[in-house]
């Protein structure tokens, strides 16, 4: 949608008259003005009616000039096609000036002209008649939906020497020197047919994102890859956007501009998941509607994503999409790149002439680097030239809990496990070679990514899953690095004709990650034919989606090699085959340990033999568990020593040490009635 503002000379004489005003500002012949510019008006909501191309509505007038503002979508007319509609009913009077405007801009003339009594119908029926009624919450007491910001692009255009520098200036990634090469390319039309491609930028930042964006949207203007100058960004989107009528308005009005679409958020339970995978749809589906006139730029801020899992792997197999990430640079583009910002600022008076020392003290530096100096000089400069009365105050130190470890990390520090880190190593660098042949336009198609896990409840198989899509994408050999975890109830439908269909959607929905299936051979259970079709579908899938899936294969050992041996296709697809053995008693006591610390308990040295006899007589039992086992020896444990010290300090004050200790007498001794105890746990991996 592209939002004009006009200023026509005023040569009908007829409304210079009607349009003089008295000394007080009023106009003399008030009704007559109205009726006149009525009668115009009407034509031109006729006109839009009849095609639906061109909106036109003067809101007001002076003896001198006559403003109006125009709404139209570039795929159905052209700007000179407009302009020429307007002249017809205006007597060919000439333009004295014209320019692109926002939507509350749009939103405000229109009121204007309603206060002058000029518009046929009201200010909300015309927005709603564009499809661009935005407004995000319905009172101040609702809550808010979403936010919707836009602005227009008013930088100078420049050419692709310039628009590189500029890029440099940002500490530029490849990713984005490559594309502007791209956009600036003599390979390409200089015109407007459409989107080939939409973008998702990775940044530390908003606003390390805006750069980046500021940066693509000047390339694609001065290319004429753009029509329009308006940029809209949506962001804080609630999980309950979808069920706000005026949240799809913002995907309509961004036609034939651009939409920049915030993914950040708090991950979200329960009914809140569920109402974010709605959302995501809903996104989704609006995405791919008008994917081909608007321009839609996905912005990924480091640890703060909700939306990317739910729906970017689902638009990405109607979508195509360059990633552009966040550069580095050397210490002097780092310092160059804080000076500009802080030239920009609203302090810039007081910048210091060593802002080094709001650097790090590195040889490579991140966007993020040079983000995080700008704001200490920011807080700085506050305290002292804007608040002077903090400027001797000192900061009180707070001591901040570390972040948890990286997924790599993680998975080598857990328990036990030694061939399948190895293995895990091995696949790697497997994909990370897969891939870089393929990038020099070498043949590909090695070993199957696709794996097998098979091992007795309580193993890690899941957890393990979970963090190898962590890591794989990290390592850049995944799109998106999410996982899709499924059983037989997501897979087999129960019409005939809709379980092929319902495969389909969880790889669909899997694309760029890992679609886990639980208990595979569970799909060959059952009295209908049904599974069997699941399965022959995912063997035909895992082939055809085999550059951007990996499907993994979990169960227990026995029951996954019967499954595996009844469909030699299948078999033939797995690349790896990873055995998750169980724990013996000493690995089980180090997880033990593990969740003794993580509860701040201490045991004392016999009650740890005695939990090093009772893992090893359960360790004999078929199925006993292992770690869910421990976790419920554990929750065993807890209760004696409660009971235990409840009893001995009755009536007495209980110290820090003597709550915090387990005794030998606090172990159980009747341990069976705890194997294969259900649990509804999801975590069954033990970190070390």
């Amino acid at each position: 949608m592209i939002l004009m503002n006009y200023v026509y000379e005023n040569n009908d004489e007829t409304l210079k008259k009607y349009s003089a005003k008295k000394d007080d500002g009023s106009y003399y012949s008030f009704s007559s003005l109205s009726r006149y510019i009525n009668d115009i008006n009407r034509i031109y909501d006729q006109a839009f009616i009849e095609d639906k191309r061109c909106f036109v509505q003067i809101y007001e007038v002076d003896p001198d000039s006559i403003m109006l503002i125009c709404s139209f979508k570039a795929e159905k007319i052209s700007i000179d096609e407009c302009e020429t509609t307007i002249c017809k009913f205006l007597n060919n009077a000439k333009c004295i000036r014209k320019e692109e405007i926002s939507i509350d801009t749009f939103k405000n003339n229109l009121y204007r002209g309603n206060r002058n009594d000029f518009l046929l119908s009201s200010v909300r029926s015309c927005m709603e008649k564009l499809e661009i009624n935005i407004v995000g919450k319905q009172s101040i007491y609702d809550e808010l939906l979403f936010t919707y910001d836009e602005r227009i692009f008013e930088r100078k255009l420049l050419n692709k020497k310039q628009c590189l520098n500029k890029a440099k200036e940002i500490m530029a990634s490849e990713s984005l020197i490559d594309e502007i090469n791209r956009i600036y390319s003599n390979k390409n039309e200089k015109k407007f047919y459409g989107h080939p491609i939409h973008y998702y930028i990775s940044a530390s930042s908003w606003d390390a994102a805006n750069d980046i964006i500021n940066v693509l949207l000047g390339a694609l203007l001065k290319n004429n890859r753009l029509i329009s100058k308006r940029t809209a960004s949506l962001r804080n989107i609630s999980p309950r956007a979808y069920n706000e009528p005026t949240f799809e308005n913002v995907f309509a009005s961004a036609v034939n501009s651009s939409l920049v679409i915030d993914l950040s958020g708090e991950k979200a339970y329960g009914n809140y998941a569920n109402a974010t995978a709605r959302t995501a749809e809903l996104i989704s589906k609006k995405v791919k509607l008008y994917g081909n006139y608007a321009l839609f730029f996905f912005v990924e801020i480091f640890d703060k994503m909700v939306y990317k899992d739910e729906f970017l792997a689902e638009i990405l197999s109607n979508t195509d999409i360059v990633k552009i990430e966040e550069g580095y640079g050397t210490y002097d583009s780092a310092l160059n790149y804080l000076n500009d910002l802080v030239e920009k600022s609203d302090f810039s008076n007081y910048k210091e002439n060593d802002m080094e020392k709001y650097l790090p003290d590195k040889i490579s530096f991140s966007v993020s680097d040079v983000y995080e100096a700008y704001d200490k000089w920011y807080g700085r400069g506050l305290k002292t030239h804007i608040y002077k009365a903090y400027k001797e105050l000192e900061s009180v130190k707070i001591v901040v809990k570390k972040k948890e470890a990286e997924p790599y990390k993680k998975l080598q520090e857990m328990i036990g496990l030694k061939q399948i880190k190895d293995v895990t190593d091995q696949i790697i660098e497997f994909s990370k070679v897969q891939k870089r042949r393929k990038e020099l336009g070498l043949n590909d198609k090695g070993v199957s990514r696709h794996m097998l896990f098979y091992g007795n409840p309580g193993t890690a198989k899941s957890t393990v899953a979970r963090l190898l899509s962590q890591i794989l994408k990290s390592e850049g050999v995944l799109e998106n690095g999410h996982i899709v975890e499924c059983g037989r109830q997501d897979l087999v439908a129960r019409w005939v004709g809709w379980t092929a269909k319902t495969v389909e959607e969880k790889f669909e929905s899997a694309r760029g990650g890992i679609l886990f299936i639980d208990e595979a051979y569970s799909l060959l259970e059952g009295y209908n034919s049904f599974g069997t079709e699941a399965i022959n579908t995912i063997v035909q899938l895992m082939e055809n989606y085999r550059d951007d899936v990996i499907v993994i294969f979990a169960g227990y050992p026995e029951k996954m090699k019967d499954f595996i041996n009844k469909n030699e296709g299948l078999a033939s697809r797995i690349g790896f085959q990873l055995d998750f053995p169980d724990y013996d008693e000493n690995e089980l006591l180090k997880i033990m340990e593990l969740m003794l610390k993580e509860h701040q308990y201490t045991m004392s040295t016999e009650a740890k033999n005695k939990c090093l006899s009772l893992f090893k007589e359960a360790s004999l039992i078929p199925n006993f568990g292992n770690g869910r086992f421990v976790r419920n020896v554990l929750e065993q444990i807890e209760l004696k020593q409660a009971k235990r010290i409840s009893l001995q300090y009755k009536g007495k004050e209980i110290g820090k040490k003597q709550i915090s200790n387990i005794e030998v007498e606090d172990i159980i001794d009747d341990y069976k009635m705890l194997i294969n105890k259900k649990n509804d746990l999801n975590t069954i991996g033990y970190i070390a």
